[in-house]
C-alpha cells in the first residue's frame, strides 16, 4: 500500500519545490514589463512633442493677433510676425490672418459705414496648422484665434 500513496506524495513534493523556486521569476517579470515600459516612454515622447509644438503654434497665432490689436492693418505683416514668433515650425507649417468686417451678420467693407450708418464690426482671425508627433503618433492640430477690434 505504500506504493499507492507514494506517487501523489512525490507529485506534491515536486509542486512545492517548483513553487518555492523563484530563481527565474525576476527574469520573467522583467521580460513581461519591459515592452510595456518602452511603449510608455515612446508614447510620452510623442505626446510631449505634440503638446510643445501646439503651444509654439499658439504663440505664433497670438503674435499675429497682437499685431492687429495694437493697430496694425497689414494682414501680410501680421502673418509674417506670427510665423516669426512660431518656434520650431514643422515643414508643413501654415498660417492665415484675415481681417473681416460685418454689418450685423452680413460681410461689409471695412472702410465704409453700414447701411444704417453705424461703423462695421472688425474681426481678425488667425489660423495656424502643422503636423507634430514622434516615432509612432502624428497629429495635425489647427489653432484659430479670433478677436474683435475697436
Amino acid at each position: 500500500m505504500m506504493r499507492i500513496h507514494e506517487p501523489p506524495l512525490r507529485i506534491a513534493k515536486n509542486i512545492r519545490r517548483f513553487v518555492s523556486n523563484s530563481g527565474g521569476a525576476a527574469a520573467v517579470e522583467f521580460a513581461l514589463i519591459v515592452p510595456v515600459l518602452a511603449g510608455l516612454v515612446v508614447a510620452i515622447d510623442d505626446v510631449s512633442n505634440i503638446a510643445i509644438g501646439t503651444a509654439a503654434m499658439q504663440t505664433g497665432d497670438r503674435a499675429a493677433i497682437q499685431y492687429a490689436m495694437a493697430g496694425g492693418t497689414d494682414m501680410v505683416a501680421a502673418r509674417t510676425l506670427g510665423m516669426q514668433a512660431w518656434d520650431q515650425k514643422p515643414s508643413d507649417a501654415s498660417m492665415t490672418v484675415v481681417l473681416a468686417c460685418l454689418c450685423g451678420t452680413t460681410a461689409a467693407a471695412c472702410d465704409m459705414p453700414c447701411p444704417d450708418g453705424t461703423v462695421p464690426l472688425k474681426f481678425v482671425t488667425a489660423t495656424a496648422s502643422g503636423t507634430y508627433g514622434g516615432n509612432l503618433y502624428h497629429r495635425k492640430p489647427t489653432i484659430t484665434e479670433r478677436v474683435r477690434l475697436r
